[in-house]
């Protein structure tokens, strides 16, 4: 089931998850969509939007029960940044040495589009990719089958 983050306490909470699974550092216009298991409520996927400029963003996942990716939430977590907020492109920066993410990103469509050798906080590379609103399948799947 996804929900939004509404109130103060749900966006602490995407916060806490995405700096205590992925590192990442949180600000005050981040935004998060939760996938929740729907009898115990209890989060199983969490997606947080970041670095909101001009029209991109970053795109932050954490996969808390290592579950399957759920269709409807693939195309809710690209609806969001591309439709509903404006973006073109989508970024996603991935420690090279997690190369779980870096297969996941990749299989999504994301693009390797620099590398930033050895400044990881364990040595490895910063890797960025980018989605494009043009090449999301996703969004285009969803608008063929409406």
């Amino acid at each position: 089931m996804i929900h939004g983050a509404n109130t103060p306490e749900e966006r602490q909470l995407g916060a806490t998850i995405l700096l205590n699974e992925i590192g990442v550092q949180p600000s005050m216009g981040d935004q998060y969509l939760f996938w929740l298991d729907p009898e115990t409520k209890a989060v199983e996927w969490c997606i947080g939007y970041t670095s909101f400029l001009g029209k991109t963003c970053q795109m932050h996942v954490v996969n808390a029960k290592k579950k399957y990716t759920p269709r409807k939430l693939l195309w809710a977590a690209f609806d969001y940044p591309f439709n509903k907020c404006g973006c073109e492109i989508v970024f996603g920066t991935v420690n090279s040495n997690n190369e779980e993410a870096m297969k996941y990103d990749q299989h999504l469509g994301f693009t390797e589009v620099n590398r930033f050798p050895g400044v990881h906080d364990d040595g490895g590379d910063i890797v960025l990719f980018q989605m494009n609103k043009a090449d999301c399948r996703f969004i285009k799947e969803h608008r063929h089958a409406a």
